[in-house]
């Protein structure tokens, strides 16, 4: 560092780091906060041979896409409060687990044989109208689970989150069973009795992380797999049915559940459609 009395040309100084601000059996139901991390600042032209931080391989969300229609946000830091100021707390129902993740921790989920979920109440909020995103990191870990009949399956669906269940309300899953390849995305009832649905191939996702994001409005469904847009659909989300009913996270919510095997991490939710720029400026650093 410089001693003191010292200026330091502007040239020389690297900063590197985050500075975010941000405004929380399944069954029946009965923050915000600020983060700072990883800040540096260095003196590159002193002491040759000193550790330089290296710059983030990604650039921390512009505030605008963070903050602006944001109506739900979880960050699964050892809970599962909503993060965004609008008061959409989860409540943990049986077992749900936070382990590391891809920024600070992730919730875990059992699946079948563990079956755990979270559980947020209906508010108004969580209805929309026209415009809608959804954005997260997920994981499988392992695709067993159940079919569409209630069989336990070695392939079948895993639920992330889900407003009601397919197809009547929306749901953000993978979809193992009867496909030849296992696809990942948003599905739920379409505008005119139709059905809107837009996933994306995901092959090689077990156990991997990636970053799912699907946007309805006006325009129909996009679906965007690691920050770029890989499907899309002229029919968006009728949300009437879905706006009667509460969300819920590592599961759906009717009989066939679809518990989630894997981890969620970094949970956004929207009342507004996001561009493909500010999709790609939620996703943080690995």
């Amino acid at each position: 560092m410089a001693p003191a009395g010292k200026m330091i040309p502007l040239a020389a100084v690297l900063v590197a780091g985050t500075v975010w601000l941000s405004a929380g059996g399944c069954g029946d139901p009965a923050a915000q906060g600020i983060l700072v991390e990883d800040i540096a600042l260095l003196d590159e032209a002193s002491e040759p041979g000193s550790p330089v931080p290296s710059r983030p391989p990604s650039p921390a969300p512009p505030r605008s896409a963070t903050k602006t229609g944001l109506v739900a946000y979880y960050p699964f830091d050892g809970d599962a409060r909503d993060a965004s100021g609008r008061g959409n707390h989860g409540q943990i129902r049986k077992k749900v687990r936070f382990v590391p993740g891809v920024v600070g921790k992730a919730a875990r989920f059992g699946g079948v044989d563990a079956p755990g979920c979270v559980y947020v109440k209906n508010s108004e909020s969580l209805k929309f109208k026209r415009a809608f995103t959804i954005a997260c990191y997920v994981q499988i870990l392992d695709p067993a689970g159940k079919d569409g009949y209630g069989r336990r399956a070695d392939k079948a669906h895993q639920v992330f989150v889900a407003k009601y269940a397919d197809p009547s309300g929306w749901v953000l899953y993978a979809h193992y069973n009867g496909w030849k390849i296992p696809t990942t995305g948003l599905t739920g009832n379409g505008r005119g009795a139709k059905w809107a649905g837009a996933r994306v191939p995901t092959t090689k996702h077990l156990k991997r992380w990636m970053h799912l994001a699907s946007v309805s409005d006006a325009d129909g469904l996009r679906t965007y797999h690691d920050g770029k847009l890989v499907k899309s659909t002229s029919i968006p989300v009728d949300f009437a049915q879905a706006n009667r009913h509460p969300m819920w996270i590592g599961r759906q919510g009717n009989t066939f559940p679809f518990h989630l095997n894997g981890m969620i991490d970094e949970l956004r939710i929207y009342n507004r459609s996001l561009s493909q720029g500010e999709i790609q400026g939620l996703m943080r650093s690995r």
